[in-house]
């Protein structure tokens, strides 16, 4: 479940790695009717142009691999919607975007698969020509992208060290199961949304303990370092909120700038009576002045500023 930071608007979003999508319809329709989602995200649907995929009440976007077997993205809306499909051209990545049509701002939804293999140097420059313009974003899928700072139990592979770096240097917020696995690929990537009501498959997990790490070399110590400063991060962006300003801003009623300016010090007062400044020159003619101390100190205590009255 995403919300957008004004509150108004909700949506309950799935994301599923198929693994060819058609033979597996019957489960995908019997999950759909069950758990009622706005936006279901597939990847790894294996479909072809030939072949249709249509699911009752909602609307169908996808982006087929042509080249050879395997791969594919699809999006499923639900009709009463307001949305359309975008294209975005990526080096590596297989994509298919859409955006929901919401109030005050869009909200864009990208349903990814990153092939195993794929050059690592290009899955960040992908993700950012995602999040590129976008201020209301998601990116749900299979990265394949490995990481102990969302599954424990696994090794670090090239991917899943760029994905980690990219998040905790981005401000971005990752989404991954809450229940550790052995090899979590699935994971979700936002900004600019509330996703405190997520299902637990994808919310961030937390640190379950505060006991030091074990740790027997160096690649030990800076993969420890790393996580922390990941925990961090992510409590710092969960603990933030966004609150958006949606009436335009009013200028200040007349009455209270009158307040405004009997509170400000006289300094039309204070420019009568200027003194050279040794700034300019030591001639009298200089045209840069300051004003006198005692009359400042005089006119911020509200005193007469001619001096004491005898």
């Amino acid at each position: 479940m995403i919300r957008t930071p004004s509150g108004r608007n909700t949506f309950k979003i799935i994301s599923w790695n198929a693994d060819s999508v058609l033979n597996k319809i019957d489960e995908l329709t019997a999950y759909i009717a069950e758990n009622d989602p706005d936006v279901v995200a597939l990847q790894e649907t294996f479909l072809r142009p030939c072949l249709d995929l249509n699911i009752a009440n909602f609307t169908t976007h996808r982006n087929d691999r042509m080249t050879h077997r395997g791969g594919g993205t699809a999006i499923l809306v639900k009709n009463s919607i307001p949305h359309h499909s975008i294209q975005i051209n990526t080096n590596t990545v297989e994509t298919t975007t859409i955006v929901i049509e919401s109030q005050p701002s869009n909200v864009a939804i990208c349903s990814l698969y990153n092939p195993p293999g794929s050059p690592v140097r290009n899955l960040i420059p992908d993700l950012l020509k995602i999040f590129r313009n976008r201020s209301q974003c998601i990116i749900v899928g299979d990265y394949n992208a490995k990481h102990t700072s969302w599954s424990v139990a696994t090794v670090n592979n090239p991917a899943g060290n760029a994905l980690a770096r990219f998040v905790r240097t981005s401000g971005f917020l990752l989404l991954a199961p809450q229940e550790f696995q052995s090899a979590t690929l699935d994971l979700g990537i936002s900004c600019g949304l509330n996703t405190g009501g997520l299902p637990r498959s994808f919310q961030r997990p937390q640190p379950c303990s505060l006991r030091n790490p074990q740790i027997s070399n160096s690649e030990g110590i800076e993969q420890a370092i790393l996580n922390f400063n990941s925990h961090i991060h992510t409590a710092v962006n969960q603990a933030s909120k966004f609150k958006p300003i949606l009436n335009s801003m009013s200028n200040v009623p007349y009455e209270t700038r009158l307040k405004i300016r009997e509170k400000n010090p006289p300094t039309q007062a204070l420019a009568k009576d200027p003194i050279p400044s040794t700034q300019g020159g030591s001639q009298p003619t200089s045209k840069i002045y300051s004003y006198r101390p005692e009359k400042i100190k005089r006119a911020y205590l509200g005193l007469p500023l001619g001096g004491c009255q005898h």
